[in-house]
């Protein structure tokens, strides 16, 4: 998006905000990035947030953007999980929307576990979600692992997967490895079923490639839970549809 487009829907998106309905202004996002990536992938939409008198945080998840210097194989769910938790008590945080991007699902949802007096609505765009209404909220992807073990054993043997080659080159300045305990693993609630009173809201891409996620969409919509909507673009989400992800927070703010 080039940066007079960005300006141009800075400033209806902050007219929106100042004569649309009232929103509840104490209302924190906090945004949980993908897999490789770091918190500067939200930059686009937390400055159009900002711009329209809304508090974000954008978690840096260890390995990866501010905290790049924690990378590992080592690093798993828990540690993201963490450090979305930290970043919410450190912050005195009590009424949240958690928004999180592709992998950033998986501590998303670890982090809501833990965090459910504090989280008021959650948000995934093309995220993976908790499906099954069980203590095992996201099973770990076994057959994806096995298959990454027999077809490129050198990743397997390091433990980190590298930033894939098809990410853009503007995302894939910023990026850094992966670990595999991170990106195959279960996802399993310390504290029971997640409660169904924090507004659910899965978003997907119409044009993404990874059809896992139109997938998870489908059975969010049919377990009556979440309410499902769509969004222009692929699977880079804030490049293809930053002012549409904008607006459906802005709407979610302020209900």
């Amino acid at each position: 998006m080039s940066r007079c487009l960005r300006e141009f829907w800075v400033a209806i998106v902050t007219m929106s905000a100042l004569f649309g309905t009232p929103c509840a202004a104490e209302r924190t996002f906090v945004f949980v990035h993908g897999a490789w990536v770091g918190e500067w992938y939200w930059d686009p939409i937390v400055e159009m947030l900002d711009k329209a008198g809304h508090p974000s945080i954008a978690v840096s998840l260890s390995g990866h953007g501010t905290k790049g210097s924690l990378n590992g194989p080592e690093i798993g769910i828990e540690d993201h999980a963490n450090d979305i938790i930290s970043a919410v008590q450190e912050h005195e945080l009590s009424d949240i929307v958690l928004v999180a991007h592709s992998y950033g699902g998986r501590p998303a949802i670890k982090a809501w576990d833990s965090l459910r007096d504090q989280v008021s609505s959650v948000v995934f765009f093309e995220a993976i979600a908790p499906i099954p209404q069980s203590e095992l909220a996201v099973r770990a992807s076994s057959r994806a692992l096995a298959f990454l073990v027999m077809s490129k054993p050198d990743i397997a043997d390091s433990g980190m997967y590298p930033v894939p080659s098809y990410l853009p080159e503007d995302v894939r300045r910023g990026s850094m490895p992966q670990s595999l305990k991170s990106l195959y693993g279960e996802v399993r609630l310390e504290n029971g079923v997640l409660p169904s009173s924090p507004k659910r809201t899965y978003v997907y891409a119409t044009e993404s490639k990874a059809p896992a996620f139109r997938n998870t969409a489908i059975a969010l919509a049919e377990s009556g839970l979440w309410e499902v909507r769509a969004i222009s673009g692929g699977h880079n989400v804030v490049r293809d549809a930053t002012p549409e992800m904008t607006e459906i927070l802005l709407e979610i703010a302020s209900n």
